[in-house]
């Protein structure tokens, strides 16, 4: 038995990608007749708090998604463990920004 396959691609010149564990579900608040979950990003504003921005994703590898819609491409996103963000991270909670090669006593290269 053989078979023939045609894959079709595309080539996008700019997209904008974030580490996969940056982005989450929330119920839509907005809606309460819906069950539906929306994707979301936080990104950290002034006074080091967080707000919560919805996004559209497009294609995902292992490691990074594709962010359509909902961010320019300038914003801080938080980026943490799984669960940090899933089950922990709430609109407007305060976070604090660590490098994280001094969080690992790496020194940064010149």
């Amino acid at each position: 038995m053989s078979a023939s396959v045609a894959i079709k691609t595309e080539t996008k010149s700019k997209i904008l990608t974030l580490p996969i564990q940056t982005v989450t579900t929330r119920e839509d608040e907005a809606d309460e007749d819906n069950d539906e979950k929306t994707e979301v990003v936080f990104i950290r504003m002034k006074g080091d708090t967080v707000n919560m921005v919805k996004v559209e994703t497009g294609i995902q590898d292992d490691k990074y998604i594709e962010i359509g819609s909902g961010l320019k491409g300038k914003e801080e996103v938080i980026v943490d463990s799984y669960d940090a963000i899933t089950r922990k991270l709430e609109q407007g909670k305060k976070v604090i920004k660590v490098d994280k090669d001094e969080l690992f006593g790496r020194k940064k290269e010149d």
